[in-house]
């Protein structure tokens, strides 16, 4: 069984069968709250209830280039990714009203700057959190500029290294 909330105010319950369907039904006819046109492929959902073009219009003044989609989750939530001019990735989630956030993480990730994934301390291995990573100078003149196909892709996924060979000898700082 699963409760509903419709329109936000009224609670319901429906079977698990009742909740699928309803799901099925959901994700068919999802639109965008600001136009109101359907989500499509060359124009998702990549902000809470927001297509690309409308949160583009939104965040005109951040200067955020679309990368492509980063991670999706059980629940079929998807993060994307955004470029700013200074070439600092910036991550967006469909389940998620927040402000664009600015990913030191993901811009490492995506230049491909050597990112370890755990330290020793005391001899004790320690895994090292993506949130807590500071940049220091330009990414953009460390490290050579992708070419216009590799900036449309992500190096790797979210708590991931990079793709055997995504990030060679050539492209790390």
């Amino acid at each position: 069984m699963k409760k509903l909330r419709l329109d936000n105010y009224r609670e319901v319950t429906i079977s698990d069968e009742g909740y699928a369907q309803l799901l099925a039904i959901v994700n068919a006819t999802k639109v965008c709250q600001q136009c109101r046109l359907p989500y499509q492929k060359d124009c998702p959902q990549v902000y809470g209830n927001l297509c690309l073009e409308c949160f583009q219009k939104k965040y005109a003044s951040k200067g955020l280039s679309y990368i492509g989609e980063l991670s999706r989750d059980q629940d079929g939530d998807v993060t994307h990714l955004f470029m700013d001019k200074n070439g600092y990735i910036h991550t967006t989630a469909t389940g998620s009203e927040q402000e664009p956030y600015q990913s030191n993480f993901q811009t490492l990730m995506y230049w491909c700057f050597p990112v370890p994934k755990f330290v020793a301390i005391d001899g004790v291995q320690v895994e090292l959190s993506t949130w807590q990573w500071h940049i220091y100078g330009d990414v953009k003149k460390t490290v050579r500029a992708k070419n216009a196909e590799e900036q449309r892709q992500p190096s790797a996924p979210q708590g991931q290294r990079a793709k055997a060979g995504a990030c060679d000898g050539s492209e790390s700082a």
